[in-house]
């Protein structure tokens, strides 16, 4: 679960930033259009009195392009300075106005306004707030755009939203001293609401530093933050906004008021934090099982590499020197079955012993050649696996059918050792215990796997995953089959009967990469 929800939180981060600037952009110039048209009630959504001025929807419109312009087309970074050092120089101007108490004629350079209009200092200025914040967020433009500097933006956008969430909650809760003070807090609603957008767009477009960066982890502190934070917020804000309306209507009084607000947010927080110490304690033990599966994953991979090299070590051997030993020494016995010298009675017996070393020769050289096929590595798994079948099938007399798939792709060195050695070890377990007459081996590419079936008709079995180690069901054998599917990321599965045979199923996933380079013509036609 709580991948999932940083998964979704990630899938929401990649579009908020763009999404905040879209709404801001408009805002701005729907207030800007009221100015232009001379539609007051274009500036003043809420009909209150306070307005945005049009210095600040020029703030809005210039602030909202230059986060899409950082957003799409990140390479264009001078752009988006040019356009974060226009907002600030707008909004400090209008601050150093208001600090020294001169005009220098940006507020009315464009349009002007009639004299008291609410929480206006002087016609057509923009408050100290909105200043504050525009020059935040231009200078959070710019240092965006600067690796050594990025830190700071984060920063500078969680600080705007604080001085926008200082008027918003004023409005919330009636406190007008919040948002209506001309010289401290004067800001119009819409004004307050689209610098929290923009403060939020900010804040999310640098992911690898501040909240955003946080709220993006996958360990305990990120679940803890994400899982936390938003119900902290909507829970406190809204049940505050209750109880404020319960005093006005008059149900309970102040003092039981701040009583219920207390226990409340006692409950909230220690059960917020008890889910969420839930989730962070699940999301631990999921990490440290993969740790787990993946270490055991890894001996597992060195096991079967270890193993592969001990088997190319042994096949050599008894290819060049113990299968030459016996090629040699079979020469010999049939050289000296041909002398004359020998005497008649021994003829036969020696005859005999030919037949023996010659079949002891084929042997080895089968035995040297499963251990280390060279078809697998020259002419590919198909060839490889038909010759096993064919091979160990004559042997001990049953019949084999295979069918490789015209789409089977290119697979990885590794995969195709793994694939082998799962038929081969299916095929000597039928041979072995099975009593079959027949051995079915397909290997098909379905859906994005590779999937190997090998098939008998044999004596079948029950309970094949609580028997033994050492029998045909679920020892050695079967465990070793099942590490190699995992070890390539696969499945194995057993499908099984008494008396009617058993199928052995392994499907291994494919990456795109590995699909890239399909097995040649020349290959499946030498099968």
């Amino acid at each position: 679960m709580s991948s999932s929800t940083a998964s979704t939180f990630t899938f929401i981060h990649r579009w908020i930033t763009r999404i905040c600037a879209l709404l801001v952009l408009a805002g701005g110039v729907v207030s800007a259009l009221g100015w232009i048209t001379g539609m007051p009630r274009l500036a003043d959504w809420f009909n209150n009195g306070i307005s945005i001025k049009f210095n600040p929807s020029l703030c809005l419109i210039i602030v909202g392009i230059g986060v899409l312009f950082g957003a799409y087309y990140p390479r264009y970074s001078r752009i988006v300075r040019v356009l974060g050092g226009l907002a600030a120089f707008i909004a400090a101007a209008t601050l150093l106005q208001t600090a020294l108490g001169v005009n220098f004629g940006v507020d009315t350079l464009f349009f002007n306004e009639a004299p008291g209009a609410s929480a206006t200092l002087a016609p057509g200025r923009m408050g100290v707030p909105a200043s504050t914040a525009f020059i935040l967020l231009g200078t959070a433009l710019i240092l965006g755009t600067l690796k050594s500097s990025r830190h700071v933006a984060a920063m500078l956008g969680v600080t705007t939203l604080c001085i926008a969430l200082l008027s918003l909650v004023g409005y919330a809760f009636g406190a007008d001293e919040l948002y209506a003070l001309p010289r401290l807090t004067g800001i119009a609603l819409p004004t307050a609401l689209m610098i929290a957008l923009l403060a939020i767009g900010v804040a999310a477009s640098i992911p690898d530093h501040g909240i955003a960066a946080v709220m993006l982890r996958k360990d305990g502190g990120g679940i803890m933050l994400r899982l936390s934070l938003p119900l902290i917020l909507i829970g406190i804000f809204a049940f505050t906004w209750l109880l404020l309306n319960g005093i006005k209507l008059g149900f309970y009084d102040l003092s039981f008021a701040a009583a219920i607000r207390v226990l409340f947010e006692i409950l909230m927080l220690t059960g917020v934090l008890w889910w969420t110490a839930n989730h962070v304690a699940q999301t631990e033990k999921f990490l440290i099982d993969a740790v787990n599966a993946a270490a055991k994953i890894e001996i597992h991979q060195r096991i079967a590499d270890t193993q592969e090299a001990e088997r190319r070590r042994i096949s050599r051997d008894l290819h060049d020197h113990i299968g030459q030993e016996v090629t040699g020494l079979r020469f010999a016995l049939a050289r000296l079955c041909e002398g004359k010298d020998v005497h008649p009675e021994l003829v036969g017996e020696i005859n005999t012993v030919c037949q023996k070393m010659e079949k002891l020769d084929a042997e080895v050289s089968n035995l040297a050649w499963q251990l280390r096929p060279p078809a697998l590595e020259t002419d590919g798994i198909v060839v490889s696996i038909r010759r096993l079948g064919t091979e160990c099938t004559a042997i001990h007399e049953l019949a084999f059918d295979f069918h490789a798939s015209n789409s089977l792709p290119g697979l990885p060195a590794e995969t195709l050792t793994h694939i082998y050695r799962i038929a081969q070890e299916s095929m000597n377990n039928v041979v072995k215990h099975a009593k079959a007459s027949r051995i079915g081996v397909t290997l098909d590419y379905v859906n994005g796997e590779v999937r190997l079936a090998v098939e008998d008709d044999g004596t079948g079995f029950r309970d094949f995953n609580d028997s033994l180690p050492g029998t045909r069901t679920g020892g050695f054998g079967l465990v070793g089959m099942r590490e190699r599917a995992a070890i390539v990321g696969g499945t194995l599965e057993i499908e099984t009967t008494p008396g009617k045979g058993t199928t052995i199923l392994v499907s291994i996933p494919l990456a795109t990469e590995n699909q890239a380079s399909p097995i040649s013509r020349q290959q499946l036609a030498s099968a």
